[in-house]
């Protein structure tokens, strides 16, 4: 006879095998980038972070023979970029700021050591010091004293920050798209792009709900009236909702998937996970509405559509599930999504602080169905995953 359900009890089954070869730490070699890069892909933020600085304080490279690269050198200024990003990755975001701030100015000339004299700065390091305040501040409750931490010159508004990177993005855009370096372009436009998203999403976080609508109608704006932009539409949708203008929003999301259905009938390709996207908005809509069994069915839809990248969708029809009084559902749905996708799932804060409540209403020891769930994640989370949300 089959064993009665139990929460957690899928999660003592054997885990799939993880769906990229990792690498040990001890076989990177020092001053190694690709390796280094290789272990923060997985999430081994430590060991990135070892390496990092060891490779900076070892024996100076002299004719190739060894590991510290010259000071200032684009070698050096790549192993300090990760270096501050593990730091900041950890949470250790004050240690994060005084790397940052030795830096000092990150356009000085004594970086002008790239091929041509051209600046060496990783552009990773300007996003982190626009970025830096703003994570400090999530962490540090108190706010002040977080950002005190934070780089000089850096104390502004966060979207503030991001509409400087931005602008030098569109100088840098420019400049290569008058000289016809179209993959250059892209790159510039693609980081370009990310700044004014993160924009929109610090007016969001500031409260500046206007701000971020103006915006993102802006950017909607640039692009051509017959080809306009799903992600911009869908989080335009997403600002309204949070406004509480739910026609708003049904409208910003119609018009989202209206131009996936445009693109995709020019024979354009349209990603999975654009397509999901728009069965998620609708979730979103339908939860909004309190059409939690609609909400469901859109959500399960939307893992369906992009399996490689579920772990959101599981996660909201989980939460739809719960509302529709169906805890055993809720909690199924997303024990089954940890056990097919759990390094996608393992890195989604949501998805196990809900597990954890699910565990507390259905499970007969909550205790001991979060220590199997807490077990679980650790053979897959990334050392930054905040350790408070598998406490038992």
């Amino acid at each position: 006879r089959q064993p009665a359900w139990r929460p957690a009890a899928a999660l003592q089954a054997a885990a799939p095998p993880p769906s990229f070869a990792k690498i040990h730490p001890e076989t990177v070699a020092l001053g190694d980038v690709q390796a280094l890069h290789a272990l923060a892909r997985q999430g081994a933020w430590r060991a990135t972070l070892e390496k990092a600085t060891a490779a900076l304080q070892g024996p100076a490279d002299v004719g190739g023979n060894g590991a510290r690269p010259a000071t200032n050198s684009p070698a050096w200024l790549c192993l300090k970029t990760f270096q501050v990003v593990a730091l900041a990755k950890l949470r250790r975001h004050a240690e994060a700021a005084d790397a940052l701030n030795a830096l000092g100015d990150l356009d000085d000339a004594r970086y002008n050591t790239a091929p041509g004299g051209a600046c060496a700065t990783p552009y990773a390091l300007r996003v982190l010091q626009a970025e830096l305040p703003n994570l400090a501040a999530e962490e540090d409750s108190r706010g002040d004293a977080a950002r005190a931490a934070a780089p000089a010159g850096s104390r502004t508004s966060s979207s503030d920050a991001s509409y400087v990177l931005a602008e030098r993005c569109e100088t840098e855009l420019a400049t290569l798209s008058a000289r016809g370096d179209a993959h250059a372009a892209r790159t510039w436009r693609r980081r370009r792009d990310a700044a004014l998203h993160s924009a929109v999403n610090a007016h969001v976080r500031e409260g500046d709900f206007l701000a971020a609508l103006a915006r993102l109608d802006w950017l909607a704006r640039r692009r051509p009236a017959d080809a306009p932009d799903p992600t911009i539409l869908s989080l335009a949708g997403r600002v309204h909702l949070i406004l509480g203008d739910v026609e708003g929003a049904e409208m910003c999301f119609a018009a989202s998937s209206e131009a996936v259905e445009r693109a995709a009938a020019r024979g354009a390709p349209v990603a999975a996970d654009v397509s999901a996207r728009c069965d998620l908005d609708a979730g979103t809509l339908a939860m909004a509405k309190k059409d939690y069994a609609g909400a469901r069915r859109r959500f399960a839809a939307a893992a369906a559509a992009a399996p490689a990248s579920d772990a959101v969708a599981a996660n909201n029809c989980a939460a739809a599930a719960v509302y529709t009084c169906d805890l055993r559902g809720a909690i199924e749905t997303l024990e089954h999504a940890l056990v097919t996708r759990p390094v996608a799932v393992a890195q989604l804060e949501s998805a196990l602080r809900n597990a954890g409540s699910m565990y507390d209403l259905a499970a007969e020891n909550p205790a001991i169905a979060k220590r199997q769930l807490a077990a679980f994640v650790a053979r897959f989370a990334p050392d930054d995953l905040d350790p408070r949300l598998l406490r038992t």
